[in-house]
């Protein structure tokens, strides 16, 4: 649980510093390919790390597994993409992200770990 609660505020202070820049700049484009790369190098980081334990080899369950990062990108696409598209003020950017860290993250952790315990890899 401590874990959860500790991602959740990495994620909010990480995401509210690329969006707060984004919306005062009025890149919302931008704010997305930074929030899409971050996806991306979660999947490969995920990839290195389950490639480096026996037996070395990409199975079914592992593109599934890697796969549950792409809620949490959506997750943040929309809520905080919604008013850094409009160009929101700094502090309501703060607190949404930090409102959809608070609830999200904990969901999407737990939701992981139903997938993977479902699978029997608990």
């Amino acid at each position: 649980m401590i874990l959860a609660v500790f991602l959740a505020v990495a994620m909010s202070g990480l995401v509210s510093a690329v969006a707060v820049p984004c919306s005062q700049l009025s890149a919302f484009g931008l704010y997305l390919k930074i929030l899409s790369g971050a996806v991306v190098v979660a999947i490969l980081g995920f990839a290195l790390i389950a490639y480096s334990v026996p037996p070395h080899s990409i199975t079914r369950p592992f593109a599934l597994y890697a796969a549950l990062f792409i809620p949490l990108g959506v997750l943040y696409a929309l809520t905080p993409g919604f008013l850094v598209r409009e160009g929101a003020p700094w502090r309501s950017i703060v607190v949404t992200t930090a409102v959809t860290s608070a609830v999200g993250v904990p969901i999407w952790w737990y939701y992981g770990f139903l997938i993977i315990c479902w699978h029997g890899d608990c």
